[in-house]
């Protein structure tokens, strides 16, 4: 039996569900393991016009030959509109403050631990007591927990 490949859940950005259907797959194929973000004008909903461009930034630092087909991709497909692609790893500090404030998260990785929004960090601590069978102390082990889970 042939596994099914569903589209994520649609992020908060300005495009309809079909286009998010064909970047959503276009993402998974090119930078599966990778976070994706969208900003500017389809990020925020603001100045949005039919044919924006779509911003994205990937997690990390692509090699040459994967951001090529990356991009051409994109160019292949049927998205009516121009979608830019830089690396993380590429911007500026500057440009990096300027942009994180209206950054959407588009693209987790496929297995990337899923989180209840309603768990806190006293929860957090409490698994981690379970998990590794010692006691978690805020601020000192717990505070890498809580950086790579973006607490």
């Amino acid at each position: 039996m042939a596994s099914e490949t569903r589209t994520p859940p649609m992020p908060a950005i300005a495009i309809e569900p079909q286009e998010w259907a064909e970047l959503s797959a276009i993402l998974r194929e090119h930078v599966p393991g990778r976070r994706v973000w969208a900003f500017g004008s389809r990020a925020t909903g603001l100045r949005v016009r039919r044919f924006s461009d779509l911003d994205l930034v990937v997690e990390g630092k692509l090699d040459f030959r994967r951001l090529a087909l990356l991009d051409e991709a994109f160019d292949e497909s049927r998205l009516p509109f121009k979608v830019d692609v830089t690396q993380m790893a590429w911007l500026t500090p500057e440009f990096r403050a300027r942009i994180e404030p209206e950054m959407v998260l588009v693209q987790e990785p496929e297995n990337a631990l899923q989180l209840d929004p309603k768990l806190n960090k006293r929860t957090l601590e409490t698994m981690c007591e379970t998990a590794e069978g010692k006691e978690v102390h805020p601020g000192k082990n717990a505070a890498g927990l809580y950086r790579k889970l973006g607490i």
